[in-house]
């Protein structure tokens, strides 16, 4: 509706218009992967829980970041994926996002570490 009413077209129209360019934007990202220095680590999405427990341990949603570093260490490119299993779903992110010579920072995460194509594992 918004991208109709900024347009001035019609709600047809902007719906079929904003999910081509969602669309556009998926196979473009798809084809891109990270290089150089790549910071990986993990986040947790949702509300307040019944059990508060932080981290690994909580029931919130999972998400994989990885963040390609400038040779200054300053945040170039990201990706981001949500998951269902930290454990499992690492080495297909990192499979599909990242380039096999990396150097990944991490904070040394077993997970991590099982993607044995990548060529580096910096712990901090």
């Amino acid at each position: 509706m918004a991208l109709a009413r900024e347009l001035d077209i019609s709600y047809k129209t902007g719906w079929l218009l904003l999910h081509k360019i969602c669309r556009a934007m998926h196979t473009r990202e798809e084809q891109y992967v990270l290089l150089g220095i790549v910071e990986m680590d993990e986040a947790y999405f949702g509300g307040p829980g019944e059990e508060p427990k932080r981290g690994r341990g909580t029931n919130k949603t999972p998400v994989l970041v990885a963040m390609a570093l400038s040779p200054q260490g300053k945040p170039k490119y990201l990706k981001m994926q949500a998951a269902v299993n930290v454990e499992s779903e690492t080495l297909k992110f990192t499979e599909r996002s990242l380039d096999p010579d990396v150097t990944i920072v991490n904070d040394g995460f077993s997970a991590y570490k099982k993607t044995v194509r990548i060529a580096q594992y910096v712990d901090h």
